[in-house]
């Protein structure tokens, strides 16, 4: 106080121009909206405010107070008030020219108001008068007052005639000059942003070409919220954040001019008035704006449930609310506050939350004494990389939270630890460019394939097994590559090629049609070998060779791009020998010649042998395969009629040329021999070909019959009377 005193009286004569660039301050000033002509104590109010910490205050220049009658001008209030605040060195807001029907004189509101077309003359007058008188006193001019938000006071009663664009671009106009020609100071445009229009108001003044320096922002977030969503919520202060960020768009230095929150009843109270007033500071800091002026000193009428009366912080009885000692904690910003991000500098791009403020690291600010609650993403993307939260360090201490509440009452540093992972892009394609659905394991983790990316921690080596083998659309594919690793250094996009594969069937049979077993070789990108005589392959796309080896080696080249079957027909080494044995029949045709043997067989005899061959070699085995398939549920395609008929002929032939006497030995001795072929047909088709075990049902029974045994045996004791028979004509000639 004895400070204040002695301060007043060495000012007392002084007039210093105190304007400056406000954005030269190193920490927030604030500011308070005061009504020296409601007021009994101006001095002792003004004291009061300069104790409290406030650095300006905003004040109308009412034209209803100095031109209450047409050319007669009277400031003396305004005088008292303005000194007193210089000598105090609290810097100045003026507000003039604004059209409010409670700021107008009664004979401009009976001549019409705006819409009389003398009022941008009479405008001009009483904004001359005013700006000469405190030209180099006032620090701000503030030109009119929230002119985007005419139609809600139109609506309200509080202005008066048609406030058109075209009337609202000529008061402004007027202002402007004026103000621009009589002083230096400079010159401020308010909007109320609760309006949504308040950047289109903005970008009109652009048009328009207004000469002013500074953007006035007015924020009432708690206005008559009671039916909105979480009513009387001081949080919502945190919002002019993104108000300010936006309003940078016009390059021009931002201010918030106006704000406040109304005590009007239990929702909105005392305690979160004074949240409200530290949340707005908490904002403007963390936005870089320097000045923030609150609405308002006092509840200049008594009424405790009306809006409009209890924006004070000083209450009607003069007794200050919570709010106005918030204002001294809000002054002490002595305690530093670092966040920044660690590594990745794609970081610095992404935002944290900050007392529900969405904010952009790092950050370097000087604060008050609060609380203030951090949110961080657990998860983010940015330039299709994720971020996981690792770990957060404060002043050296680590946690593991995304969510952090601190106390800032000393120095603090942030540092948060994202750890990154990089897009890793799989295709799984056929050499056709035909894409595949697949699995993937990547060091032992398994994924599958799809148009969405595996993210991967970022700079290490990953080991990547593509699947062997993809079924699809009765197709198989397999991988083209094998194991491989990459190292993940950024994003990336890798494709997985799959060759189609296909089916190779190979048969081989001997010249008599029965299957035989030999030595298969497959060459090629894949190689097998194999001693069989019936076998399928599945291989990739592509040239193979076929070798299949023998008494002699055979050679086939395949071109393999559909499914194939490849019978192969190769010698058998006992047919080889009967072959050979068969020039040496005739030998024993001179030693029959020499010893005159003749046999002797009657004709029915001859006629029942061949009915009996015929019927043994032929119609037996024929109907005991067509029986079996009636009965069968398993379809067995053994004997045909015609591989009967044909390895059958050749033994009826020579059956009957026992006519003649002479030839008997001879055809048994042939007989012999297209025996052993007949028989090697039969087990051959008996090992070889379908024929196996019949399940037959009969009565409700089911039986299983391996024919093949029987009729083996059958032939066999036939082949053997046929021995019998020869050896008993050569023990004769012996």
């Amino acid at each position: 106080m004895k400070f204040l005193i002695l301060f007043l009286l060495i000012s007392f004569y002084s007039n210093i121009n105190l304007n400056f660039d406000i954005n030269k301050s190193d920490s927030l000033m604030l500011g308070i909206h005061y009504d020296p002509t409601t007021r009994s104590n101006i001095e002792q109010d003004l004291i009061k405010i300069k104790e409290a910490g406030f650095d300006w205050i905003r004040l109308h220049l009412a034209w209803k107070n100095i031109e209450k009658n047409k050319g007669e001008f009277d400031f003396k209030i305004y005088d008292y008030t303005i000194n007193l605040a210089k000598r105090l060195n609290l810097k100045i807001i003026a507000i003039i020219g604004a059209g409010h029907t409670d700021l107008l004189p009664e004979w401009i509101l009976k001549e019409g108001s705006i819409d009389n077309s003398n009022y941008l003359n009479y405008l001009t007058i009483f904004a001359k008068n005013t700006v000469q008188r405190y030209a180099g006193k006032i620090d701000m001019w503030q030109i009119e007052n929230e002119l985007n938000h005419v139609a809600f006071y139109k609506w309200m009663g509080w202005r008066t005639g048609k406030w058109n664009e075209t009337q609202i671009k000529q008061a402004l106009e007027t202002l402007a000059n004026v103000t621009k020609a009589l002083d230096n100071a400079p010159i401020i445009i308010n909007v109320i942003v609760d309006n949504p229009n308040w950047f289109s108001f903005l970008k009109k003044l652009n048009e328009w070409k207004i000469n002013y320096d500074i953007i006035g922002l007015d924020y009432y977030p708690n206005y008559l919220d009671d039916y909105t969503e979480n009513p009387g919520d001081p949080s919502k202060a945190s919002l002019i954040y993104d108000y300010i960020n936006k309003a940078k768009y016009f390059n021009k230095t931002v201010i918030v001019a106006e704000t406040g929150y109304s005590t009007y009843n239990e929702k909105h109270n005392e305690i979160n008035q004074a949240l409200f007033i530290e949340k707005i500071a908490l904002a403007s800091i963390l936005s870089s704006t320097k000045l923030v002026v609150y609405y308002r000193f006092d509840d200049h009428f008594y009424n405790t449930t009306d809006i409009e009366a209890n924006f004070g912080l000083i209450n009607y009885f003069n007794k200050p609310k919570l709010a106005w000692n918030k204002i001294k904690e809000i002054k002490e910003q002595k305690y530093n506050l670092k966040i920044d991000f660690k590594g990745d500098q794609y970081l610095k791009e992404n935002k944290i939350t900050l007392e529900n403020i969405k904010i952009n690291l790092p950050i370097n600010i000087t604060i008050f004494k609060t609380k203030i609650k951090i949110i961080l993403d657990d998860t983010f993307y940015y330039k299709n990389i994720l971020y996981k939260l690792n770990k957060i360090v404060i002043n050296e201490k680590v946690y593991n939270k995304n969510e952090t509440e601190l106390e800032i009452n000393e120095n603090i540093s942030i540092t948060i630890y994202y750890q990154f992972y990089y897009p890793l892009y799989l295709f799984a394609k056929t050499i056709n460019n035909y894409t595949l659905k697949a699995n993937v394991k990547i060091n032992d983790a398994n994924f599958e394939i799809s148009y969405e990316p595996i993210y991967l921690e970022g700079n290490r080596h990953y080991v990547i097994v593509p699947q062997e083998k993809i079924e699809m659309n009765n197709r198989s594919f397999i991988s083209a590559t094998k194991n491989f690793t990459i190292y993940l250094s950024s994003p990336m996009n890798l494709t997985l090629y799959y060759i189609p594969v296909y089916k190779l069937k190979v048969i081989i049979n001997d010249w008599l049609g029965n299957e035989i077993k030999a030595n298969i070789e497959i060459i090629g990108q894949r190689s097998y070998k194999d001693y069989a005589s019936n076998i399928e392959y599945t291989l990739p796309l592509g040239n193979y060779t076929l070798r299949i080896k023998s008494i002699f080696t055979y050679e086939k080249e395949v071109h393999l791009n559909e499914d194939k079957l490849i019978n192969l027909t190769i010698e058998n080494f006992f047919l080889l020998l009967l072959l050979f044995l068969l020039p040496f029949v005739p030998v024993t045709y001179p030693l029959i010649r020499r010893r005159k043997i003749e046999a002797e067989i009657g004709l029915g005899k001859l006629i029942f042998s061949t009915f009996t061959s015929i019927f043994l070699l032929i119609i037996l085995p024929y109907l005991i395969t067509i029986t079996l398939n009636y009965f069968s549920p398993i379809k067995n395609n053994l004997y045909k009629l015609e591989d009967l008929i044909i390895f059958a002929l050749p033994i009826i032939i020579i059956n009957l040329i026992k006519v003649k006497r002479s030839l008997i030995i001879y055809s048994e001795a042939f007989l012999i021999i297209f025996y052993l072929l007949y028989f090697y047909f039969i087990i051959g088709r008996a090992l070889y070909g379908n024929f196996g075990e019949y399940k037959v049902n009969f009565q409700g029974l089911l039986f299983s019959v391996n024919v093949a045994l029987y009729i083996i045996a059958g032939y066999i004791l036939l082949f053997l009377r046929k021995v019998l028979n020869i050896l008993e004509i050569i023990f004769k000639i012996v």
